[in-house]
């Protein structure tokens, strides 16, 4: 059985622990918001086209400064407003945890959400997979095993596979397979 989410186990952790950082606020909030992203291309398209057209190099550092400097204020507003969500992202980050556990729960994996958040990354592979349709695509998925401690003082092992390109995240128990070299030994 498969626990399907939209989010990476241990980036949510993250979330979970220290809110979200001002480069991912930033990034997320000219997704979601097409008007200021709109607004961000049309001044970073006309600073361009103005260093193109102007010919004297003093014009030509004062767009650039005006357009660096508008981004760095645009990044400074973010990460203002970041710190004050914080504690908004960290409380859904517990949220989706606390569901992760309870569905954890239904795969034998006996953890807390205090337990949860000392998961460590035990090793990371990738392979080479190919789509379904008419037409074979080759695909890069990854597989993450992700130490989890439990209730009762040991760990288990979850896996979560993710194809890149996809929103989904798929969870199970699995431990890593231990790969064995077959060497000749000369004997003496």
């Amino acid at each position: 059985m498969k626990i399907k989410t939209d989010y990476d186990l241990l980036k949510e952790i993250e979330h979970s622990k220290e809110g979200i950082k001002a480069n991912e606020y930033f990034i997320n909030t000219l997704k979601n918001s097409p008007a200021l992203s709109i607004g961000n291309l049309i001044f970073l398209a006309y600073s361009i086209a103005d260093v193109v057209r102007n010919e004297e190099v003093k014009d030509n550092l004062i767009i650039i400064a005006i357009n660096i400097g508008g981004h760095s204020l645009i990044y400074g507003l973010c990460d203002l407003f970041s710190k004050k969500g914080k504690i908004k992202v960290t409380k859904e980050a517990d949220d989706e945890l606390q569901r992760l556990v309870t569905q954890l729960y239904n795969l034998e994996v006996r953890t807390d959400l205090e337990l949860l958040k000392k998961s460590k990354l035990n090793q990371t592979s990738y392979k080479i997979v190919f789509t379904d349709g008419n037409i074979k695509l080759p695909r890069l998925k990854q597989y993450k095993y992700i130490d989890v401690p439990l209730s009762n003082g040991y760990e288990e092992t979850i896996l979560q596979e993710h194809v890149f390109g996809d929103e989904d995240y798929e969870i199970s128990v699995k431990s890593p397979e231990k790969k064995t070299n077959a060497r000749l030994v000369k004997q003496m």
